[in-house]
Formats: C-alpha cells, sequence, structure tokens
C-alpha cells in the first residue's frame, strides 16, 4: 500500500511515524487491492500552546469510486493517529460494501 504523509510544521519522532504506520496497515492492509493511493496529513494548529488542536485527516483513493476521508482531532497524537485510521478503515469498509451492494443490484 502507497502512503503519503503530510505535516504543517509537526515533527514526528521516529516512534510515531512506526506507530502511524503499524496503524495504517492493521486498519488498510485487508483493503489493499481496491485502494490506489493513501495520504495523511497531520496539523498542529495551536503550535506548543496545547488543547485539541492535533489533528489527522486520512484520504483514502480507491479505485473505481470516491475517494474516503477520515479525520480526527484531539490532544494527544497516538490518540488521534488511532481515532483516524479506525474511522478510515470503517469508512473504506462501508464504501465498498455499498458499491458491492450496488452491482450486486445492477446484475
Amino acid at each position: 500500500m502507497l502512503w503519503n504523509l503530510h505535516t504543517n510544521d509537526v515533527v514526528l519522532d521516529v516512534e510515531l511515524k512506526e506507530h502511524l504506520e503499524r496503524r495504517l496497515l492493521f486498519a488498510l492492509s485487508r483493503f489493499d487491492p481496491k485502494i490506489l493511493k493513501v495520504d495523511v496529513h497531520l496539523a498542529d494548529e495551536n503550535g506548543p500552546k496545547g488543547g485539541l488542536d492535533k489533528s489527522c485527516q486520512i484520504h483514502v483513493r480507491l479505485s473505481g469510486q470516491a475517494d474516503v476521508v477520515a479525520r480526527t482531532v484531539d490532544a494527544d497524537w497516538k490518540v488521534c493517529i488511532d481515532l483516524a485510521t479506525t474511522r478510515a478503515g470503517h469508512n473504506v469498509r462501508r464504501a465498498l460494501a455499498r458499491k458491492r451492494e450496488q452491482q450486486s443490484r445492477l446484475a
């Protein structure tokens, strides 16, 4: 699965990058044949001020259908990544199920 990381002045340590990759693979690897590309956008809106300002947006480009986007905001990077990857996996599963259902109706 091809994925790209985009950040807005966010410095991620190796541990957090590995956590992100593990979570992406866990949530999306079973859909790998249908996924063309995954873009992950991390942003810290308020900088070092703290609060619910860390956002993770995952944009999944699927083969032959509309893209899926999952976005979460939290105060902790790991929680934010966990929620976004879980939501992305659920959204991709639902999108593919809808596609199968539409195809079965047409057949």
